[in-house]
């Protein structure tokens, strides 16, 4: 495994949705949909 970092906050945002799927199918009391824009732009 190779540890890196990144400042690539689209691709972040991309790996990160079937983990964010998974919480809002566990708990959708407090989780919205995934929605891509939303994560990369919150405040449109």
């Amino acid at each position: 495994m190779n540890i890196s970092s990144t400042n690539d906050f689209e691709l972040v945002a991309k790996l990160n949705k079937s983990v964010h799927d998974l919480h809002v199918n566990l708990y959708p009391e407090y989780f919205k949909e995934y929605n891509f824009g939303e994560m990369i732009n919150p405040n449109d």
